[in-house]
């Protein structure tokens, strides 16, 4: 082995997903978590009805517990050459690996690639968050017009007022890059577009954080034989 490979490894899997932390699990194979995963308490996997965030927390402790997870959440950027892997940690040192097969689930902060994939942006993810000042005590609902910018309102149980259950909305909206940037798509103007949707009377909201992620389009081409491409279609970062 060369001096300047720090690891060899047979196989490797690489993503931030739930499903790249199950394969890394069930495979017992080392997992290079590139980035942390684009998800939210509230969002719920359909066939578990759990959250997202709950479901990759828990994987992510067995996948730690069991010795899998050689960088921990220290990883900054990883390159992928033909023989080795790169990887570039927030501490700005540098691990070189040797593999023999990559199982990829993502290609945030990943690098080396280009010419295999095409990766093309779509939109971006907008979740703005509101607190209720008035109209949570029940659980409100809404009804979003066909064509509207907003693509989804959700409320969700707030742990804001101690003692008794009360609800705080977040939605989501599909922007351009220009349209992040124009007034009729701001926090503001979707914040009254929620209460115009609203089919209370009196609920009234404020801004608590607005969160953007941007979505790519992944479309693999001519891959190395050693790279197996395990990733969705689309994905967050």
């Amino acid at each position: 082995m060369s001096r300047d490979v720090d690891f060899v490894w047979s196989s490797v899997a690489i993503g931030d997903t739930i499903n790249a932390v199950r394969f890394a699990i069930e495979n017992k194979t080392s997992l290079l978590l590139s980035s942390f995963p684009a998800v939210n308490s509230y969002e719920l996997l359909a066939d578990l009805n759990t959250s997202k965030e709950e479901v990759w927390a828990s994987l992510a402790y067995e996948a730690y517990d069991l010795g899998l997870v050689p960088f921990s959440g220290k990883i900054k950027s990883i390159r992928i050459e033909p023989d080795f892997i790169k990887v570039f940690t927030k501490s700005e040192k540098r691990y070189t690996i040797a593999y023999e097969n990559i199982n990829l689930f993502s290609l945030n902060n990943i690098s080396g690639l280009e010419s295999e994939f095409d990766r093309n942006f779509c939109y971006n993810e907008v979740c703005d968050w509101f607190d209720l000042r008035s109209g949570g005590e029940e659980e409100p609902s809404f009804s979003i017009p066909a064509g509207s910018v907003i693509q989804a309102i959700e409320p969700y149980p707030s742990h804001r007022r101690d003692g008794y259950e009360y609800y705080d909305v977040y939605s989501i909206s599909h922007l351009s890059d220009s349209q992040l940037m124009d007034y009729e798509y701001s926090d503001t103007y979707i914040k009254f577009m929620i209460q115009k949707y609203s089919k209370q009377q009196n609920i009234d909201l404020e801004l608590w954080k607005r969160d953007v992620r941007k979505v790519y389009q992944i479309t693999p081409k001519q891959l190395r034989k050693n790279i197996n491409w395990l990733g969705e279609t689309h994905e967050t970062c």
